[in-house]
């Protein structure tokens, strides 16, 4: 895979809490012929990744809403466990430590 998440034409995206598997740019700033946008990135996980690139400031969500994201080394488990046709559930708790 070439990139994971880009930001073009100014938009403001703020990634938090993925897993990059193998990923040549885990966080692309522009693509192709379109302006770059700003990315900023906290809690990743880059497993056999590029680090990212990241540009301004962006936007902290948390000054729209409350949320308390997953931890990034759990999204693995919890996307082959959760994700797919008839399996998406809202509310699902990481697993425990001792659960895997």
């Amino acid at each position: 895979m070439d990139y994971g998440i880009a930001s073009t034409q100014e938009a403001d995206v703020v990634v938090q809490a993925n897993t990059f598997k193998a990923v040549v740019h885990p966080t692309f700033c522009g693509y192709d012929d379109s302006d770059p946008g700003d990315i900023v990135e906290f809690d990743n996980l880059y497993d056999h990744s590029s680090l990212p690139q990241t540009r301004g400031q962006a936007f902290d969500p948390r000054a729209y809403y409350s949320f308390a994201p997953h931890n990034a080394a759990d999204i693995p488990w919890l996307v082959m466990t959760h994700a797919g046709a008839g399996q998406v559930q809202v509310g699902i708790a990481s697993p425990s430590p001792s659960g895997r």
